[in-house]
Order: C-alpha cells, then structure tokens, then sequence
C-alpha cells in the first residue's frame, strides 16, 4: 500500500470516528455565547454606515423581528441626539469583557465595552461607554441573531479627554 492510501485510509477512519463520537444534540458552529460579540460588532458596524436601508439591511444581519427595528430607532435618536449637539461619533472599538449563560442555552447576560470619538466643531474626545444586557439570541440558517435584548445598564462617561481639534 503506497504511503498516499495509508493517509487516505486513516483520514476517513478519523472522519469517521468524528461523526460517530460527536454529540448529536449539539448544533453544529458556535454557541450563543461565542456569537454574540460578533453581533455586537455587527451592530455598532451598521451604527457607522450612512444610508437608512444600508443601516437597517445591517441591523438585519444581526438580529431578527422586533430587535431589528428598535436597534434602527435608537440609531435614528442618537443621530438626531449628534446633530442638535453638532457632534459627530465614530466606533473605535466594541469589547464583549463578561458573559454568563442564563437558564436557556440560548440566552446570555453580557457586559461590553464601546470605544467611540466624539467630534464637536471646537474639540475631539474619546468616550467610553459601558453596557450590561440580558440578551436572547436566535439560530437561523444563516447563523445567530440578536432575538430579545433587555438593556440592563448603560454607563455612558467621557472616560478619555484630550485636547485638540478636528
């Protein structure tokens, strides 16, 4: 037997120890828990577009029914909450720093971290802001999407000062 059917053979005997030894219950992909700081990013990543229908079609990817449309309203009161303030804001960065899985394996209680810059028309500064929710997510074909979100803390704080302009 030539060495290239010996690895032929032993990579479809471990295949097949995989599939027989796997959890049949478990879906395949990541957890809830795993997928929800890439829906946060996604999020905050729709947050940063311009058009209204590229930002709902975004806020579409991250999360399903009713959560779609009042993530799109509270973008809409921030963006309105900017302008009357002459400011404008740019996501530096999202942080998922601690999860818990609650009682459903599909239900998450999170705290993450959101890095911005707030441009005014005379300074510059960085703002930290800190949240904490209780969050349902829902498998569809396409992956996980945010399904409920109870908004249980935000800390929103200028944390980061420094002078300059533009």
């Amino acid at each position: 037997m030539t060495f290239a059917r010996i690895a032929l053979v032993i990579a479809a005997l471990s295949a097949a120890a995989f599939w027989f030894l796997r959890d049949p219950a478990a879906p395949p992909g990541p957890t809830a828990e795993q997928a929800l700081p890439d829906l946060l990013t996604q999020v905050y990543r729709a947050y940063a577009l311009e058009d209204e229908a590229a930002i709902f079609d975004a806020l579409s990817q991250a999360a399903t029914g009713d959560v779609v449309t009042d993530l799109y309203l509270q973008r809409r009161a921030a963006q309105v909450a900017d302008q009357a303030e002459d400011g404008q804001t740019q996501i530096l960065s999202v942080e998922v720093y601690d999860t818990e899985m609650l009682a459903d394996p599909n239900h998450v209680r999170a705290a993450w971290r959101v890095v911005g810059r707030v441009t005014h028309a005379a300074h510059v500064h960085e703002r930290i802001n800190l949240y904490s929710a209780d969050l349902a997510l829902a498998r569809t074909d396409d992956g996980w999407r945010l399904a409920d979100f109870v908004l249980t803390q935000a800390d929103r704080d200028a944390a980061i000062e420094f002078e300059g302009g533009e």
